[in-house]
């Protein structure tokens, strides 16, 4: 280690790397791995990607064991404040496998009195823990019975009937878990979820976040936290995203749809996510597989003799 760091150079046990340290606020990485250029897209450019729902006191919102909520535990009121959550645990990788059901009291409840009268259910069940919710940090003019960050609430909402994309923001397990939700899910507070523009990008984008590749190039740009992975909005929303030919993104698909349905099979899906991997790997490295991008619009070159 000290000819190392004598010489500037590598020797037989210690690898040698200068790194400028947080030029114009860049992510800073030691994860050390070669990742070619290649032409891409943010992914803020094609997808939504924003933080979950914080209750800032799950306890007093939490419906403890997953209950099916009828019209016999609640009113008619009250049954249009339950809500599906996808917390961490339920990250599989491809696909999301549970969730948690919630009561979200947003803006529109105004006033106890409101709390009472309209939902009495919701009121008795969250009344005793008011003195302990009261001593949360809440924004001005929310109620001690609000959640105390409902962020991005209004799209998510509004987009309830979408499938969606949930990844873990902090994660310990040596393969990523970006997984699948069907609709009518929400995102917690210890996840992320991306909703793409385009509904034709959902599983491309699932099988090319999923792989092998991608989790090298995140950990690169600076997603290492500790003994930890963290999925952060800001450099989530930065990530490039190749611009794979559609013969290669058609197969990133279709490979990922069928990872889909075997782990439903609860078949072994190894072979196909090698499969996944190599197609990504190769495409990349052979760039003739990625679109070339001039003012905008695909560039057509010859190399080797053939035609891109």
């Amino acid at each position: 280690a000290i000819e190392c760091l004598t010489t500037n150079t590598s020797n037989g046990l210690f690898d040698y790397v200068e790194i400028p340290h947080y030029l114009n606020s860049e992510p800073w990485s030691t994860f050390i791995v070669n990742i070619p250029e290649f032409p891409s897209v943010r992914l803020k450019d094609i997808a939504k990607v924003g933080v979950g729902l914080v209750s800032g006191f799950d306890e007093a919102f939490i419906i403890n064991g997953n209950q099916v909520c009828t019209e016999l535990e609640f009113n008619k009121y009250e049954i249009n404040l339950i809500k599906k959550f996808v917390k961490g645990k339920y990250c599989k990788r491809f696909i999301v496998d549970g969730f948690e059901l919630y009561i979200v009291i947003d803006d529109s409840v105004k006033g106890e009195d409101d709390l009472e009268m309209k939902y009495p259910n919701i009121y008795r069940k969250i009344l005793p823990f008011k003195g302990r919710m009261l001593k949360r940090y809440l924004p001005k003019k929310k109620k001690w019975f609000h959640w105390q960050a409902l962020r991005n609430y209004k799209f998510l909402i509004s987009n309830l009937n979408k499938k969606r994309i949930y990844v873990p923001t902090l994660d310990r397990h040596p393969y990523n878990r970006f997984s699948l939700g069907d609709e009518g899910l929400l995102p917690s507070g210890d996840v992320l979820f991306i909703q793409p523009h385009k509904d034709e990008d959902l599983y491309f984008l699932l099988g090319y976040l999923n792989s092998t590749f991608f989790r090298k190039y995140y950990l690169a740009k600076g997603g290492r936290r500790g003994g930890r992975i963290s999925f952060a909005q800001r450099l989530l929303e930065n990530v490039e995203i190749p611009l794979f030919l559609d013969d290669v993104r058609e197969k990133i698909i279709n490979l990922t749809k069928e990872i889909i349905s075997k782990l439903k099979e609860g078949a072994n899906i190894s072979p196909l996510e090698k499969e996944l991997d190599d197609l990504i790997y190769f495409a990349i490295e052979d760039q003739k597989f990625i679109k070339s991008l001039s003012n905008t619009k695909i560039k057509i070159t010859l190399r080797q003799g053939r035609l891109l």
